[in-house]
Parts: structure tokens; sequence; C-alpha cells
């Protein structure tokens, strides 16, 4: 009986060895878990940091070109209140659709003209302008893209048009008295796109200026894309999500004395007394960027920024200022 006690006492040394490796190993793997948990939420971590990283580099970028664009709205269109044209994108299920802006350019070296045979019905219609005042006669090239503006400044010229002008590719050209005559070639190789807004130019005050570049903005595929001249969406932002304007508008009654005032901001310049682009004295723009990862199960996926500006296009001459340029 002695020799038995002593087996028996090994037997519960061995059956507490082995306990003891279960729970060591059970604890193992519930620190190499916990380990490998926060090795994957750092990483998780830090690729969300440089994905917002990168989309605020791509927000600045983003807004910064856009702000460039609209401060230069109408250089080279000397008298033109209308260099900004835009359409709101309506909405979808209560979600706002990225609206779309177009920006409009004259050639600053090239002298507006006065159309001397205004209104002109249409493009077919030839155009004749005379020479400045002072300088030499400017160099037509057939060919070239000119812009027919209406001469929206109520100081100098009573007008109707609501700051509409057409693009038109000149095809030929023939010396008048004090002048030139164009002739537009019938289908222009830069074409305005159809918006209800924009429509040919019916008042008899107009100019003519060399086109140097219109600037379309659109937010497509997660991206700000951008048309020059009518040619293809290029992407100059990555990770843009919404693009919304709104404008500024100062309609000036001058029945009232004195006269008053009346400032609005829409989402939509139309073609009325009160409401056209003529009346544009500023634009808010507000942009929307979000990163591309999807959100994860916990909350560190996906993220957004949005800012809105104010932005006042630097070439206006507006109505009672000097003509200055």
């Amino acid at each position: 009986m002695s020799q038995m006690r002593p087996m028996k006492l090994k037997r519960q040394q061995r059956g507490f060895g082995l306990l003891e490796l279960i729970l060591a190993l059970a604890i193992s793997v519930g620190l190499t878990g916990v380990v490998f948990y926060y090795l994957k939420q750092n990483q998780e971590s830090f690729v969300v940091q440089a994905a917002i990283a990168d989309l605020h580099q791509n927000f600045r970028a983003a807004m910064d070109l856009l702000a460039r664009d609209i401060q230069a709205a109408g250089a080279g269109l000397p008298q033109f209140l209308g260099p900004i044209a835009g359409l709101d994108g309506g909405s979808s299920g209560g979600n706002q659709l990225p609206d779309e802006i177009l920006i409009l350019y004259g050639d600053p070296s090239f002298p507006s003209l006065t159309v001397t045979n205004g209104p002109i019905a249409n493009r077919t219609t030839p155009i004749q302008v005379a020479n400045p005042a002072t300088g030499p006669p400017p160099v037509f090239t057939n060919g070239d893209n000119y812009v027919l503006y209406a001469l929206s400044q109520p100081n100098t010229a009573s007008t109707a048009d609501n700051a509409e002008f057409d693009v038109f590719t000149l095809s030929a050209q023939t010396p008048i008295v004090d002048g030139t005559q164009l002739t537009a070639s019938p289908s222009s190789a830069v074409n305005p796109p159809p918006w209800p807004n924009l429509a040919f130019p019916s008042a008899a005050a107009l100019r003519v200026a060399r086109l140097d570049q219109w600037v379309r903005y659109r937010v497509a595929n997660n991206e700000l894309q951008r048309s020059i001249n009518g040619g293809a969406w290029v992407a100059v932002a990555r990770n843009i999500s919404d693009l919304q304007f709104q404008y500024w508008i100062e309609h000036v009654d001058t029945s009232t004395v004195p006269a008053t005032v009346t400032t609005n901001l829409v989402d939509q310049v139309n073609t009325t007394a009160t409401n056209n682009r003529a009346l544009i004295r500023a634009v808010m723009v507000t942009l929307t960027g979000t990163t591309q990862m999807t959100r994860v199960a916990d909350n560190q996926g996906q993220r957004s920024i949005s800012q809105t500006i104010e932005v006042t296009p630097r070439n206006l001459v507006l109505p009672g200022f000097v003509i200055n340029r």
C-alpha cells in the first residue's frame, strides 16, 4: 500500500502540468490575437490618415484652380458683365446633384471692337466692326474663334439683352470704310453648351473680341473635371464627390428715388430682368471631397470634407464705374 501513494501523486503532478500548459497556450493565443488586433487597427489608421492627407491635397488644388479661373473670368472682354454661366444640377431622391460652370475669357492682346450693324440676326449675318479709335487696326485670322457679345453696361448703352454671347469661327473678312466686315462659318469649332440660359445675343449694342479660352467644370466619376474650348474632360482632382454653385445677384431698381438695390443668392441664373448673368457679382463655390475607402466596422474608413468660399471676378466693370479697359 505504501508503494501506491507516490504513483498517485505523480499522476496528479502530471495532470496539473497539462492544465498549466493548456492555460499558457490559451493566454498566448489571446495575447497574440490582441497584438494582431491592434496591429490591424494601427495599419487601418495609417491607411486612413494617408488617404485623408491625399484628399486634403487634392481638395486644396481643386479649390485653388476653381478660384483662380473664376477670378479671371471676363479677361479680354471689356464692358461685358456675363462671363460666367452655370447650370444647376437639381436633386434626386432629396440629394443635391453636382452643378456645372462655364467661364469665358477673351484675348487681352486683341482689342474689343464695336459692331456697327447690330443687332445681328444669326451666325450667317455679316458682322461689321469699326477700327479702334486709337492704335492700328487689328489683324483678323481666318479659322480663329471670336466672341460676339452684348454690351452689358447700362451706364453706356441701354440693352435688354441678358449678357448673351456667341462664339464663331471666322471664315472670311472684307475691308470696309473704317473697319472690317466679318463672315462667320455656319458651324463653330467651339460651341457653347446647350443650356437654357444661353442664347444668341439679340441686343443692338454688340462687340467682338477674339476668344482666348472658355473653361467648364463638372464632377463626374468621383473627379473634378475641366474642359477647355469644348475639348475632352480632363481630371484635375480626384476624390471630389460634389460641386455646388450659388450666385450673388444684384439688381438695381432705378424707378424708385433713391434707387433700390436688391441682392439675392440664387442656385440658377436665369434670363429675367431681375436674375440674369449681367447681374452676377460673386460666386459661392462649395466643394466636397470624399476618400475612396469604404467604411469599415470600426468607423475609421470613409471620410469627407467640404468647404464654401466666395469668389469675385476681378474683371467686372460694374455700372457707374468709369470704363477703364
